[in-house]
């Protein structure tokens, strides 16, 4: 990763975190290499991440990580309090949102939240650049299809959530989404 990755990983973190209290049991869907979950107080049940993209596993105090998709997760039902999923519904096929939106639903304890942050579609280009310029590295912009931010609170609320909050931030770049179930 760098300095601009971890820059804007870091700023998606801090904006998710305000979401989560500290004794909310938390997964992080397409978590990377759990920067997020290092950060949270460790929970007697372990927070778990989610990440097709690492080589092995990884298990710390606190936090475990499983190198797998969502949709190939074994998680039991209302497990967690809070779901996040930082830059990663852009990578999510139109298709598949509904399935998904289905699962966090089911693995989220009743009342819990889940938190996203998606940038602006524009990004997308701002990002090619970046890439070619070497200033940033993982972000799979091959994976990104121009999604609209418009259509994530229609897609939330279709599969039962209740919006709690939209906030842009990074001059709207990116938007920060909770819902509640």
């Amino acid at each position: 990763m760098t300095a601009l990755d971890l820059y804007l990983q870091n700023q998606r973190i801090k904006k998710a975190s305000q979401w989560i209290s500290p004794t909310d049991r938390v997964l992080d869907i397409g978590c990377g290499d759990g920067a997020l979950l290092r950060g949270r107080p460790p929970h007697p049940l372990q927070h778990l991440g989610i990440d097709r993209s690492l080589a092995e596993p990884i298990s710390a105090t606190g936090f475990r990580i499983e190198t797998c998709s969502w949709d190939q997760a074994q998680i039991s039902p209302h497990s967690f309090d809070a779901i996040v999923l930082l830059a990663v519904w852009e990578h999510i096929p139109p298709n598949q949102q509904p399935l998904l939106c289905a699962k966090i639903k089911e693995w989220l304890k009743p009342g819990g939240k889940v938190i996203l942050t998606i940038p602006h579609a524009w990004v997308d280009t701002i990002l090619w650049f970046l890439q070619k310029a070497r200033m940033v590295d993982g972000m799979h912009v091959e994976e990104h299809y121009g999604y609209a931010i418009s259509d994530t609170r229609p897609c939330f609320e279709r599969a039962g959530f209740q919006f709690l909050d939209h906030m842009p931030f990074q001059w709207h770049l990116n938007h920060l989404f909770v819902f509640s179930c």
